[in-house]
């Protein structure tokens, strides 16, 4: 939302990160299905699923940009470093959900501080 946001004042450069957001989605999603189905779950490697989607998403978002520099220069000029950001957003995102993951954040996920709630019989809340 942040790029979209800091381009939105012209709409032709809104549409086309617009646009661009879009086309990244519908490749990535059967993309990063396929890998996952295909390649992380038979070889038991599901916990590189957050870095293999990251790297395939920067990818792709490394595709559109050139294709945009190539075919638009004029809105490759005016998203600048925003449609770049698209990639780096996803890695900083992928980056703590893989963190989480692997590590592991109890103090802060709900699941886990009800469980630990229920081990110990500690009633939050009777429902009256």
């Amino acid at each position: 939302m942040c790029s979209y946001l800091a381009v939105s004042k012209n709409v032709k450069t809104s549409a086309g990160l617009g646009v661009a957001v879009t086309f990244v989605l519908v490749v990535t999603l059967p993309v990063n299905y396929l890998l996952q189905t295909l390649v992380l779950e038979p070889l038991h490697l599901e916990y590189l699923s957050f870095i293999l989607f990251i790297a395939v998403i920067a990818a792709i978002v490394q595709l559109v940009e050139m294709v945009v520099e190539k075919y638009s220069p004029s809105l490759y000029a005016s998203l600048g470093i925003f449609l770049p950001l698209i990639a780096v957003n996803c890695a900083i995102m992928g980056g703590s959900l893989f963190m989480q993951q692997r590590i592991g954040l109890p103090a802060v996920d709900a699941k886990a501080i009800t469980s630990l709630l229920d081990a110990f019989s500690v009633r939050v809340w009777d429902g009256s």
